[in-house]
């Protein structure tokens, strides 16, 4: 029963993608819905990296001024302000998010960054958190590791990079990144029976340059689905950006697809 709910929500997601051989029913459709959970599911996680790096900018400043620059450059809709035990907290109209710094920047040795939104329950012991453990080897790219209990363990190399934008001919910081490391997730495919559970792992790192509708342009994931009835596995190999081979049940095939978060 699970199988088949699966095979109708895959077809339901045909509609939004184009495959390279038709839109005929086969056999890869299933992994193709699995890796499209994974790929949203890991760019859902992204963007609380991306406020990190650029908060760790906003603490590091030297100046007052610099300061103000970077807050109304990319906090500018943000009240920020320092509470008790270095735990700043970032306001917006919606969401607190609640950064304990430990009293140092992200790049500084032995740094480890936890946060959690307002209202969020964590183990005190087991919090989500950023840490940089270095750079790499040619000194381009600093390196980092997301940990979000019961998600994602993720190493991630990142390149900052500064882009002229439209506006005015300002400078923006982007982040070029290389993903490694694995995760989970559930997925309830419609059927009253538990969820499937998807873990994943980057056999490749996964390349992605944010921001971007569709984080991730090539790299490649290993992905096993299992459920009461089922398990399927996988690899979802990125050709280009929203373009992807998977290799399933003992064939292959290209999907081209839209970069909308699932999550």
């Amino acid at each position: 029963m699970r199988r088949m709910i699966l095979i109708l929500a895959a077809m339901a997601m045909m509609a939004g993608c184009r495959t390279s051989e038709g839109g005929e029913f086969n056999p890869t459709l299933t992994g193709y819905t699995h890796f499209r959970h994974v790929d949203s599911f890991v760019a859902g996680q992204l963007p609380i990296v991306r406020v990190m790096l650029l908060f760790n900018e906003y603490v590091a400043a030297e100046t007052e001024e610099d300061r103000k620059e970077i807050h109304d450059t990319y906090f500018y809709t943000n009240r920020i302000f320092e509470g008790e035990q270095g735990q700043w907290h970032i306001v917006s109209s919606y969401t607190e998010l609640i950064i304990d710094t430990g009293g140092l920047t992200l790049d500084s040795e032995g740094a480890v960054w936890t946060f959690r939104y307002a209202g969020e329950q964590y183990d005190v012991d087991n919090m989500p958190s950023i840490t940089s453990p270095g750079i790499s080897s040619d000194g381009e790219r600093r390196l980092y590791t997301l940990h979000i209990p019961g998600k994602v363990d993720l190493e991630l190399s990142i390149k900052p990079t500064y882009v002229t934008t439209d506006d005015d001919a300002k400078q923006e910081l982007r982040f070029d990144t290389l993903i490694s490391g694995s995760g989970k997730l559930s997925v309830n495919y419609g059927s009253p029976d538990p969820a499937t559970s998807i873990t994943f792992e980057a056999t490749e790192p996964v390349h992605g340059q944010d921001p971007t509708a569709s984080w991730f342009d090539s790299g490649s994931w290993e992905i096993c689905a299992v459920a009461s009835d089922y398990t399927d596995k996988l690899q979802a190999q990125y050709l280009g950006v929203s373009h992807v081979k998977i290799f399933c049940n003992g064939y292959s095939r290209e999907y081209s697809y839209d970069g909308m978060y699932m999550y």
